[in-house]
């Protein structure tokens, strides 16, 4: 059994990932969640239930409230295996059942922009690879520019951007106490690599054990560096902010200091955010499954 994770910031690529994942393995993803692209945000609610500290991640519902997350992880389940077998009281319920989801398919791939920027969901990643001996673990980390993540997280939710460069810290300054952790079994690949093309798959490919050739028309190659042509945005690097940049390869310093961006935009994408955050919460539940999803789901 293989359990593929990617781990990542919010806009720095998982959904194309997933999407170039999911042709090479098409049976890898949990049909149905609670969350949108077939994230369970499994390890943030196993640290929710286990009363974990966790990172207060800017727009976001993480940390997930207990008996939210408890009553999510029990649906999921009761939904895929046919009743609430692990009664989540300790880590090793959790363990289990991560064994259970694997199983499901014999390899399943889970991303979540949630899970990197917290030190309790990565510890439990962590310990369930060296619980979980008979499933093969690969870990991927995605890393993109801090310029182009806060510019693309204002540019369509209205983030702040010094909200949205905190949160890119901590992300990537616990990718890299991963990359201390576990070495070889963790694979880092840039956004910038994965949309341009000019990455060398061959060694993606061997460590994932799949043919992971992306697509051409999956991929973004013109919004690399896209903050540069944005009228009126720019930021200043916090120096610790630059300090985890140069860990990864950025450059920084592309800006005079000065900080701006456009109000009215900010207000447009906030408004945009709370209208889809009411839409989010109306969409697809496992108590409102179609009749399709449950037949694809039970085979």
């Amino acid at each position: 059994m293989k359990s593929v994770i990617l781990l990542s910031e919010k806009s720095a690529g998982s959904s194309i990932f997933q999407k170039i994942f999911q042709e090479v393995c098409p049976h890898a993803l949990l049909q149905v969640t609670r969350h949108f692209e077939n994230e369970t945000l499994f390890w943030s609610k196993a640290c929710s239930i286990l009363g974990l500290p966790q990172f207060n991640r800017p727009y976001s519902e993480v940390p997930i409230p207990r008996a939210i997350a408890l009553a999510d992880i029990h649906k999921l389940q009761e939904f895929y295996l046919g009743s609430s077998k692990y009664q989540l009281k300790t880590k090793y319920d959790f363990f289990n059942l991560w064994r259970d989801i694997v199983s499901i398919h014999g390899t399943h791939f889970e991303k979540s922009p949630h899970h990197l920027g917290c030190i309790s969901s990565l510890n439990l990643i962590i310990e369930s690879i060296d619980y979980l001996d008979d499933i093969d673990f690969k870990i991927i980390g995605l890393v993109r520019s801090p310029y182009d993540c806060i510019f693309s997280q204002f540019n369509r939710w209205g983030g702040l951007p010094r909200k949205i460069e905190t949160s890119w810290r901590t992300s990537y300054g616990n990718l890299q106490y991963l990359q201390n952790l576990l070495e070889d079994r963790l694979f880092i690949l840039t956004y910038e690599q994965l949309v341009s093309g000019s990455y060398e798959f061959d060694r993606l490919s061997s460590f994932l054990d799949v043919d992971f050739y992306p697509v051409k028309n999956k991929l973004r190659s013109h919004s690399v560096g896209s903050y540069r042509n944005a009228t009126g945005f720019s930021i200043c690097l916090d120096p610790q902010t630059e300090t985890v940049a140069r860990h990864f390869g950025y450059q920084t310093a592309d800006h005079n200091g000065q900080e701006r961006y456009s109000f009215k935009t900010y207000l447009v994408r906030s408004l945009v955010r709370q209208i889809s955050n009411v839409r989010r919460r109306s969409m697809l539940t496992f108590d409102r499954v179609p009749s399709s999803l449950r037949k694809l789901t039970s085979k």
